[in-house]
């Protein structure tokens, strides 16, 4: 009798390493996607800072050329040329 019962322990000891052992397995490989999808995307996040970087960077590098200062002044406050002239379309005539 007394082996009977040492065994239904040693086999309830061995169920429950396994089934804490097949839930551990599951749950790792559950984050495990959740953190592959995550890295991908940061990365991808990262991809398009770069492309902000580079874009930043190319206009810092032409602020301060003459056609830069030419285009934000035309642009932006609406200069020109002193042999250009300016047309103002109103949409009326029509």
């Amino acid at each position: 009798m007394n082996f009977l019962r040492k065994r239904k322990v040693t086999i309830a000891v061995i169920l429950i390493l396994l089934a804490v052992g097949v839930y551990s397995f599951f749950y790792q490989k559950n984050q495990l996607a959740k953190l592959t999808e995550e890295r991908l995307l940061l990365e991808m996040e990262l991809a398009r800072l770069k492309l902000v970087k580079a874009e930043l960077q190319e206009q810092l590098e032409n602020t301060g050329s003459r056609e830069y200062i030419e285009s934000v002044a035309m642009s932006e406050y609406g200069l020109v040329r002193p042999y250009e002239i300016i047309y103002y379309v109103t949409g009326e005539g029509e």
